[in-house]
């Protein structure tokens, strides 16, 4: 944490945040990008690390319909939800440990495939 401190490049912006899965503290952003299944990056965004990644994911989702992957930060039924209904935006994620899957297992091989 002392050494991130003292970086000048991203100073300005940054602050300090917390990791659940590795329940520890760090200094720095959250970037989040949005790659085509082509490899071009159609979107991106940078917020404090305080900041839930779940709010920025808004501002890189202009143009975006159908299948969306994300990783497990952006588990959620609520926002599941809210981008169907008010985006047509069919967010995927991988499920926690305690989480049950009722996608049929080739689905998600299929998405664990594609997202690699």
């Amino acid at each position: 944490m002392a050494r991130a401190r003292r970086c000048r490049t991203f100073r300005e912006g940054s602050a300090k945040g917390y990791c659940a899965a590795k329940d520890e503290y760090y200094w720095g952003r959250h970037g989040s990008i949005v790659i085509s299944l082509s490899g071009v990056i159609t979107g991106k965004t940078a917020t404090a690390a305080p900041m839930d990644e779940r709010e920025a994911l808004f501002e890189v989702l202009h143009g975006i319909q159908g299948l969306l992957i994300g990783d497990k930060g952006y588990s959620s039924q609520k926002l599941h939800d809210e981008l169907i209904v008010y985006h047509h935006i069919d967010l995927e994620t991988p499920l926690r440990a305690n989480m049950s899957d009722t996608r049929p297992p080739i689905c998600v091989q299929h998405l664990v495939k594609t997202r690699r």
